[in-house]
């Protein structure tokens, strides 16, 4: 049994972890962009410049300058992340606006050093499909054997897991799957297994892809996975893995380093959450107005981290042997990625 002190210690060897608060944002145009995308930014640019708002932003005294941030709308905690051909992607949560409503989309930037950035179009964008037509959430992105790029994430109102391919080296353009959601939500879970699954992690093992998702189970957190033989057709396999401390979880990821399998996920109990508060002040602005109640702000409280478990899978099934505890606010919806120098990096949003 190798004491925790030194599971930390080799865990963190090769573990980097890299919190995105906010990087000066270079405007440089790819080579390989096409016109159209590049006419669409520009328009979006000089709208923005005519009234002021960038000019308001990077004179803002308390805007981070080094760490990566939209030059404008809001974005949320969760970042999806990938190193290929030289580039190190991050894909967020993003909406071009702060009305919650607006909050739907895969943000994109680019990195050759994890210091310069290039923002980009907007991935994924909702709809117009009927399927993602409300909200595009959290998800992974990944690379075959074969060099295709494929992003998976939860679509609303579908409730189901759908699946795009990159067109592009650059990861600028991509096709989504007409036959989504390729992972309709759970006809026939087991009895207790919440059927409204969320934020896929997908790896293949031998000849099998396994996708991993966040669930809830008897009032425990979980996260029950699916196989395909080919990333097309998936069905329902078995709970990973379950934790009582908490009762749901989300964004939940897996890796193997140093010859130990990770499995991070972040956590939640059941008297968390968004909750109505009235407000009789100033017109609230931002996401958390309920548009049904224009008096009611929704708030979050509660109980909310981040666990990393270092065990070992066997016969499909998660057992942890040690536990490690992220402060959410520290390390919000982070994803890890593997580069050229066989890093395992995450990267994590900083509330």
């Amino acid at each position: 049994m190798i004491p925790l002190i030194q599971i930390r210690l080799v865990f963190y060897s090769t573990l980097i972890a890299l919190a995105i608060y906010t990087l000066p944002v270079h405007h440089a145009i790819p080579a390989d962009m096409d016109q159209d995308i590049i006419d669409q930014q520009k328009t979006q640019v000089e709208q923005l410049i005519k009234e002021g708002y960038l000019k308001r932003l990077s004179e803002d005294p308390h805007r981070p300058r080094y760490h990566y941030l939209p030059t404008e709308g809001d974005r949320l905690r969760d970042n999806f992340c990938i190193y290929w051909k030289g580039w190190y992607h991050i894909f967020y949560l993003y909406g071009p606006t702060r009305d919650w409503s607006d909050w739907l989309h895969w943000g994109h930037a680019r990195s050759q050093d994890l210091i310069h950035w290039e923002e980009l179009p907007i991935a994924i964008t909702a709809g117009p499909e009927n399927y993602d037509n409300i909200m595009v959430m959290a998800g992974c992105i990944f690379a075959d054997k074969t060099g295709k790029v494929h992003i998976f994430y939860t679509a609303q109102p579908s409730g189901g897991q759908c699946h795009a391919v990159a067109l592009d080296d650059s990861l600028i353009r991509w096709e989504k799957n007409p036959d989504n959601p390729v992972a309709p939500i759970l006809d026939s879970p087991p009895e207790g297994l919440r059927t409204f699954c969320l934020d896929p992690d997908i790896w293949k093992d031998g000849d099998t892809w396994y996708m991993l998702l966040a669930s809830a189970f008897k009032g425990s957190g979980a996260a029950p996975i699916m196989t395909s033989p080919d990333l097309k057709t998936w069905s329902y396999s078995n709970i990973f893995f379950t934790d009582k401390r908490y009762t749901y979880f989300e964004v939940p990821f897996y890796f193997r380093l140093d010859g130990r399998d990770i499995l991070f996920v972040h956590g939640g109990r059941a008297d968390t959450g968004w909750i109505p508060r009235e407000w009789k002040g100033k017109p609230f602005e931002g996401r958390y107005i309920d548009s049904n109640k224009p008096d009611t702000v929704l708030t979050w409280t509660g109980h909310y981290r981040i666990s990393a478990y270092v065990g070992s899978v066997v016969d499909r099934v998660f057992q942890p042997d040690r536990i490690m505890e992220f402060d959410s606010a520290l390390n919000m919806g982070g994803k890890t990625l593997l580069d050229d120098r066989k890093r395992r990096i995450i990267i994590g949003w900083v509330l």
